[in-house]
């Protein structure tokens, strides 16, 4: 029988390649007993080389054999590509994603602050965890529960509210959007003031209404859809009028409509002066004494005696001091010759502000801290005690606007709560005790009545329409600072 050499050398590699047994878990190279004439084969990675000292076959270290990738291509002996390089895809139940790489599949892990996001296509990165968008790009739905629609912006759900007269809707391209609501006339609740302030419109069983204020009252816009009309404070004199008051000893002035109160000094009394102004005077009465009469001045510094009906003045010595005696008579002497108090005696000074004690024949003076004032206890000692600071009492409903005019006070549950106004808003004082916060453009720069004096007290800054207007005094006047954020010009004396 005669057998071609290449068909020998097929049939002496074949029975190489039965007796060598190839598995990823074994040794990479095996040796098999073999005496047929030289040969080398290589098939899917595996080279066997045969000789006269038997074959050995080799695997390629770099090949994976495993990989649920790769096919064999039995024509071509090589693998074929069953993914697209630069494809990403976030792993289930690992923290990171795979991403093919020369159509192989290889896994990236994200580390313990980070994340793996899906993104648009076939891709995928490690985030910040606090970074991780909470929606899609291109997410836009109706809000089931309130009257516009949910819109995915950087990640993050953005709520667009409709308008009163829309309704949100989904389009032919299927996104949400505000459309108008052909069947909209007014929503429940709804007012607004015209334009005048002499009232409001008002939604009554779907139609608008027109509320008119009365006479002395204007139209406020409130929070959100809201309006109310609230009394006009009307002027209750003329403007830098003035004139005496009659409860007390003091002169009135006329500003922003009201009558504010000065009060005139111990020594002063209230007089219409020249130029029919009213103002507190020094008031020097011709004296009336009786004879021998003596009395210290207020400084102690000497004493007032009556000669002849009439007071003259008698100074004490540069080291003595003018103490009162029995009756009407006075003695000017050193400190050590007349006390002013027992040593240990306490008091209660400056209308209760403070305590004295007597120390040396002197009272000494201590002043009460703010949240203090000075009362006497069971052991008769005047002291200062701490002021209890109650919880405000007050009646459900109360409002009352803070002096800043930023918001406003409100009494729930017997305790005073404060709200305060949006940015662009305004609280504004209603009828009784009451208070809202009014719309931007109602907010006025200054508060009416407000009055400052400049700092040269040649006039003073007048809150006139919500806008600071100067007024000069004359030129024989000058500023006066009055209760609370009051000013006047008064003469110069």
């Amino acid at each position: 029988m005669i057998f071609h050499k290449s068909l020998l050398s097929a049939c002496f590699l074949a029975h190489a390649l039965l007796q060598t047994s190839v598995y990823a878990d074994e040794p990479r190279t095996k040796v098999e007993a073999y005496d047929a004439p030289a040969v080398t084969h290589s098939a899917n990675g595996a080279v066997t080389v045969c000789d006269k000292n038997g074959c050995v076959t080799t695997l390629d270290k770099n090949k994976d054999y495993n990989s649920k990738y790769l096919d064999k291509n039995d024509e071509k002996d090589k693998y074929k590509q069953r993914c697209k390089n630069g494809e990403q895809k976030c792993i289930s139940g690992k923290n990171g994603f795979e991403e093919c790489v020369n159509g192989k599949i290889v896994f990236k892990g994200c580390n313990s602050r980070q994340k793996c996001v899906a993104l648009n296509g076939y891709k995928a990165l490690c985030a910040a965890r606090n970074d991780v968008p909470k929606c899609k790009k291109g997410y836009r739905e109706c809000n089931k529960e309130k009257n516009g629609y949910d819109e995915c912006v950087d990640g993050k759900l953005k709520f667009t509210q409709c308008k009163i007269n829309q309704l949100c809707a989904v389009s032919f391209w299927n996104a949400a959007r505000c459309t108008f609501n052909k069947k909209y006339v007014c929503e429940k609740g709804y007012q607004k003031c015209n334009n005048e302030q002499t009232g409001y419109d008002e939604c009554v069983k779907g139609k608008l209404r027109f509320n008119k204020c009365k006479k002395d009252q204007k139209c406020f816009a409130l929070n959100g859809y809201k309006a109310l009309c609230a009394d006009i404070n009307k002027p209750v004199c003329t403007e830098g009028t003035t004139r005496c008051a009659t409860v007390t000893s003091g002169s009135e002035i006329c500003v922003g409509g009201k009558w504010i109160l000065r009060k005139c000094n111990g020594n002063e009394d209230c007089k219409i002066t020249e130029g029919n102004i009213a103002k507190c005077v020094t008031n020097v009465p011709a004296p009336s004494c009786k004879n021998g009469d003596q009395k210290c001045n207020s400084e102690q510094t000497g004493y007032d005696e009556c000669v002849d009906g009439k007071l003259t003045f008698k100074p004490c010595g540069s080291n003595q001091k003018c103490y009162a005696l029995n009756g009407p008579r006075v003695l000017c002497g050193g400190s050590n010759i007349v006390s002013e108090c027992k040593d240990g005696a306490t008091r209660c000074a400056s209308e209760g502000v403070d305590s004295e004690t007597c120390s040396y024949g002197k009272w000494v003076r201590r002043k009460c801290s703010g949240n203090e004032k000075c009362k006497i206890n069971k052991n008769n000692v005047a002291e200062c005690t701490k002021i209890d600071n109650p919880v405000p009492a007050c009646d459900k409903g109360y409002q009352k606007c803070n002096k800043e005019q930023t918001g406003y006070n409100e009494c729930v549950n017997g305790k005073l709560e404060f709200k305060p106004c949006g940015s662009n808003q305004f609280c504004v004082a209603l009828n009784g005790n009451i208070a809202g916060c009014a719309a931007g453009n109602n907010v006025p720069t200054c508060d009416k009545g407000y009055q400052k004096c400049n700092s040269e007290q040649t006039g003073y800054d007048e809150c006139v329409n919500g806008k600071l207007e100067f007024k000069s005094c004359g030129p024989n006047a000058k500023c006066f600072a009055l209760n609370g954020n009051v000013a006047g010009c008064g003469a110069v004396l």
